[in-house]
């Protein structure tokens, strides 16, 4: 099946990259995280290096994945990084909100320090404050040249250094708008297509802690305007 994946989607990546289009590959359950890390490996492979992936940092593999894929990728590696909403087996997986927390800040700063483009794919402020914390660390910021030796080229659509904030629509508008403003890349999940509402609500009952963020947007929008 993987094999049958490869070769049947090489040709959309191909098309991607001749028209400078970054593709994501997202993540599901554990039993799909190895394959879709070799999707993406495969993919380098065959020289298109415009194709990422997602890692979870409850999964308590995602620390040898990051590096595993830096030490393949190099500069090259791109992830998005989030937490995970799925519950996974308590065996593989963390399942206390503080150390999935801790874990990601952790995997953040192992992201920058591997020379990858990172994705933090977050609405936690202790995540959001680490990230700034580390960049300024690393002496990287908004407007800065990369200072990564390991760092790769800058791509196309994708912020500088080697960073941006991603969030979904309706949640903490207030401080995706106040990272802009700081010159950070951030960008904003939005559902579509003629199925919006059931993939909406099947993220919702997948992630409930977002709800009460949709609903107040909704029916408190001031609160998501600051």
């Amino acid at each position: 099946m993987k094999k049958l994946l490869i070769k049947t989607s090489r040709g959309s990546f191909k098309n991607a990259a001749e028209h400078d289009v970054f593709v994501r590959l997202d993540m599901e359950d554990h039993r799909v995280t190895q394959s879709t890390i070799d999707i993406v490996l495969a993919m380098h492979q065959k020289g298109l290096t415009n194709v990422g992936t997602v890692l979870q940092s409850r999964l308590l593999r995602t620390h040898e994945d990051i590096e595993s894929i830096c030490n393949v990728l190099g500069g090259a590696a791109d992830f998005r990084i989030c937490k995970g909403v799925y519950l996974e087996p308590e065996d593989i997986a963390l399942t206390g909100y503080q150390e999935i927390v801790d874990a990601l800040k952790s995997h953040i700063s192992q992201m920058l320090d591997g020379g990858a483009y990172v994705g933090i794919a977050s609405h936690d402020l202790p995540v959001i404050e680490h990230t700034i914390d580390a960049l300024k660390q690393r002496e990287m910021g908004p407007s800065i040249a990369d200072p990564r030796k390991n760092a790769g080229a800058v791509r196309t659509g994708k912020g500088a250094p080697g960073d941006e904030f991603q969030m979904l629509l309706g949640v903490r508008g207030n401080v995706r708008r106040k990272l802009a403003q700081e010159g950070h890349r951030t960008r904003i999940y939005i559902p579509y297509g003629n199925r919006w509402y059931e993939y909406s609500m099947r993220r919702l009952d997948e992630n409930p802690d977002v709800a009460m963020h949709i609903v107040k947007s909704m029916f408190l929008p001031w609160t998501n305007r600051r």
